[in-house]
């Protein structure tokens, strides 16, 4: 099989196949891994899908100019939005100021990205997306935009953007603003679907999925996998970094300096705690006209302590560790035992621990919040 990149390590960004001039190239995806793969048939050897890819080119990498934490102006933004709604912010202020946004949403199964100029789209792509999306038919959209003279704001993960990045030639660059996640790594859409499947939920039947969930943000039309406030298994294995591609726990973006024009994030363990069950985003700006967008758009802006902010975002500092039962974890999945099963089986205490919660949350105890998959 002849790849783009080395085994196992695409990112699935899909610059590649965007910049192939005779689609040769194709994202293959399984549980655990992707890999862009070429068509030697198709193939014309003009090294274009390699000069794009951010897994082989040199990034440049830039330390944050400023730091923020804070939230919308618009209360029932922050509310509909995972942190403090930090981006739909800045694509209502950007698409007001006569730009296009560029971001993931769920569309009939699928975590795709679309372009829009129209703000009532934004809505579509707020909160957080625990799982692989594809932004391969957004390339040359995104160009096409940008050679009419049409800023572009992308936000998306760091190998996302910086994919975005190298296709779009540097003539264009002004106008093109990236905005990349704090990222810890992301589980493949099979494994997402394997999980589902053995709920009886199908992820191409539904009209909305969510990945966590606030008392404060609540919308009663949505079901829960487990009890609500319960932690599903799901949730569980992504946050003890059990389930990502292969690629993530090698990511050359997990730093704290940055490729993009600002990095969001969650301000983890921020000293505005009587804020923080209403959702306080994490802004750092790398370059100039990241400030500007920042500052221009309706943000409660506030000083924050970055000794902290680093410490609580460690993918600010290092790479995710491999944990030491993936293997065996990914050997029992493949063979069939069960995702929900093999969760267990390597995060027993984990799992054990989220039976005590509903016993308080039953009890009012404690109020049901956390990362949870819930879906309509």
């Amino acid at each position: 099989m002849n790849l783009v990149c080395d085994k196992n390590m695409c990112n699935a960004c899909g610059a590649c196949v965007a910049a192939c001039p005779t689609n040769a190239i194709s994202i293959k995806e399984d549980t655990f891994s992707c890999n862009a793969v070429i068509d030697t048939n198709k193939c014309i050897r003009c090294g274009l899908c390699k000069n794009k890819c951010p897994q082989l080119t040199d990034v440049q990498f830039y330390k944050s100019i400023n730091w923020y934490q804070g939230w919308s102006k618009d209360d029932s933004i922050r509310k509909k939005s995972a942190s403090g709604g930090a981006a739909r912010a800045l694509a209502e202020s950007f698409i007001h100021d006569g730009g296009c946004v560029c971001s993931c949403v769920f569309e009939k199964g699928k975590f795709i990205y679309v372009l829009t100029d129209n703000a009532l789209d934004i809505e579509k792509m707020s909160g957080s997306k625990y799982v692989k999306s594809n932004p391969q038919d957004c390339y040359e959209p995104i160009l096409d935009k940008l050679k009419h003279d049409i800023p572009v704001l992308f936000i998306g993960l760091p190998c996302q953007a910086e994919g975005i990045r190298r296709y779009v030639p540097e003539k264009y660059h002004e106008k093109l603003y990236t905005v990349d996640l704090i990222c810890h790594g992301t589980p493949s859409r099979l494994f997402l679907e394997k999980f589902l499947n053995e709920h009886e939920v199908e992820l191409n039947k539904l009209n909305d999925i969510k990945f966590r969930y606030s008392h404060e943000k609540r919308d009663d039309s949505y079901k829960f996998i487990d009890y609500k406030g319960i932690m599903d298994r799901y949730s569980i294995a992504f946050l003890y970094s059990l389930t990502y591609t292969e690629n993530c726990y090698k990511c050359k973006f997990a730093r704290g300096e940055r490729a993009s024009d600002i990095t969001l994030g969650d301000s983890w363990g921020s000293e505005l705690s009587g804020e923080m069950t209403r959702g306080i985003s994490l802004m750092l700006c790398q370059t100039s006209k990241g400030e500007s967008l920042i500052k221009k758009s309706e943000l409660i802006l506030k000083d924050v302590d970055l000794k902290r902010a680093i410490d609580c975002n460690p993918q600010l500092q290092r790479t995710t560790s491999v944990p030491s039962a993936r293997m065996r974890f990914v050997d029992d999945v493949n063979l069939g035992k069960g995702v929900n099963r093999s969760i267990f089986r390597y995060l027993k205490i984990a799992c054990l621990k989220q039976y005590v919660k509903k016993v308080f949350i039953r009890m009012h105890l404690i109020e049901p919040v956390g990362y949870m998959i819930s879906y309509k």
